[in-house]
């Protein structure tokens, strides 16, 4: 029974796909639940983190010979979903055009700013081109594994995502504090109810 130990750049979609498997299949695996317990939504891993993957299971198909026959693959895609703000206002009902290795698709927002497509598994990296009037505006974006609210580096992750800088550690603070009073938290550090906050206002 092979554990594997997350590293950087795992995430369960990446995991799975690698190893011949839905996402869903490892996440709901009876031998995964302390971790499942533990992180509580299958885009959150911590590294060093444990995941059991099962050996696969052949499976035998019967068919003539000499004749061609059609596999299909099924399963539930990995999607992303985004709330696309700018200067906290949701961009709504706009074209926009997202990149994801290589391949470009063409979105409108919703009347609330989201997106949402599948997304190929093993995606790293991409980039969101927002066509407004007079301008583009471009995002850069990440995939795969999001570290867990408890720790430094989800906190980290979730604070640049909606829009607050960090290009060094030594910024954190600043960054905590401009989050609590945008949102009139008061003053104070990392504990319990500004990362309720955090997590709710980056959706996880």
């Amino acid at each position: 029974m092979p554990i594997h130990i997350v590293g950087s750049n795992d995430c369960i979609t990446n995991l799975a796909e690698a190893n011949g498997f839905f996402w869903e299949t490892l996440w709901n695996h009876p031998d995964n639940q302390t971790l499942k317990d533990l992180r509580k939504d299958p885009n959150v891993l911590a590294e060093f983190d444990e995941v059991f993957i099962p050996d696969l299971t052949p499976k035998d198909e019967d068919g003539a010979t000499e004749a061609k026959h059609r596999f299909r693959k099924k399963g539930v895609p990995a999607l992303v979903r985004l709330c696309i703000k700018i200067d906290d206002e949701p961009i709504a009902n706009t074209p926009c055009t997202l990149v994801v290795d290589g391949n470009s698709t063409d979105l409108t927002t919703d009347g609330d700013g989201f997106i949402e497509m599948p997304l190929p598994p093993g995606a790293q990296s991409g980039e969101l081109r927002i066509k407004q009037p007079r301008s583009t505006t471009l995002f850069q974006l990440m995939f795969g594994r999001l570290d867990p609210i408890e720790s430094e580096p989800g906190v980290v992750q979730r604070l640049k995502s909606l829009g607050f800088g960090l290009s060094s550690p030594e910024e954190l603070d600043a960054a905590v504090g401009a989050f609590r009073k945008k949102h009139g938290m008061g003053e104070g550090g990392i504990d319990d109810s500004f990362r309720s906050k955090l997590e709710s206002e980056f959706g996880q």
